[in-house]
């Protein structure tokens, strides 16, 4: 994996859930997660801690000591777990050392899910896992002019005038700089109605598969702090291009905020 980090254990009604960050290792001049991180919460920490303790195995040429201090960070936090019935860090590692290949599924499953694969990708160049600028140095210039799209075109944007009355209305989209332009009609040559500032993006999801199942195989979402916007590309595939180009913006942008806040300090 990626650079990756469990901050956090947290007790809810369904069980210890972990928090994750991942960092790109590579940091390069545009890397997406130089200062930042992309972080995700999972039910499954055991899991998770298994996955880093043979990450930290693949790193070196020797058996890992228990008096590692990252083996040891790695048992406090099993520890921290608490489950019931569960073996103790020692004899869980050494007695299924290597997931079972349906946990690993689900874990792919959660990944895609929270769209980790827009924005890493595994470099056999590097060895590890990178984000998607430091993966694609060629797309650097495209991506951080200022004004030069990244993306554009129609999308149909889901209208809600009465509790139960709704309807789909086509935009022209333009996704540029730190913004996602959307126009009053289906031309580009009309002007701008709405500027959604991508730093004040909270995430962007594929619509959950329960409703998916209603005639929306292309609809996303995009979350920010006051409002939700539902739109619907022409196709899977267009949708799929538009939901990685979006979340590769939303993290640039935040990485360019967390730079210029941590230069300002």
């Amino acid at each position: 994996m990626s650079e990756t980090c469990c901050k956090d254990l947290k007790d809810t009604q369904r069980g210890c859930v972990a928090k994750l960050s991942f960092s790109c290792p590579l940091k390069g001049h545009y890397c997406l997660y130089g200062k930042s991180s992309f972080s995700l919460c999972s039910p499954q920490p055991h899991l998770w801690i298994r996955i880093m303790l043979l990450t930290l195995q693949s790193r070196t040429d020797e058996a890992l000591s228990s008096e590692d201090v990252c083996v040891q960070q790695l048992r406090r936090l099993w520890e921290k777990t608490q489950l019931k019935g569960a073996h103790s860090f020692e004899l869980a590692m050494t007695q299924t050392a290597v997931p079972q290949k349906k946990d690993l599924d689900s874990l792919q499953i959660h990944l895609e899910e929270v769209r980790f694969f827009d924005l890493f990708g595994y470099s056999e160049e590097e060895g590890g896992w990178l984000c998607f600028m430091c993966n694609n140095p060629e797309k650097a210039t495209v991506v951080n002019q200022d004004g030069q799209p990244l993306i554009e075109g129609t999308l149909k944007e889901k209208q809600v005038r009465w509790k139960f009355i709704k309807r789909w209305k086509t935009r022209y989209f333009t996704l540029a700089g730190n913004q996602l332009l959307f126009r009053k009609g289906k031309s580009k040559d009309e002007l701008d109605d709405n500027t959604i500032e991508l730093s004040k993006v909270q995430s962007v999801k594929v619509v959950p598969k329960k409703r998916r199942d209603r005639g929306l195989p292309r609809a996303f979402e995009i979350f920010t702090d006051n409002k939700t916007y539902v739109l619907k590309a022409e196709d899977e595939k267009h949708a799929e291009e538009w939901l990685q180009c979006i979340n590769v913006a939303v993290a640039q942008a935040k990485e360019r905020e967390n730079r210029e806040a941590t230069t300002y300090l």
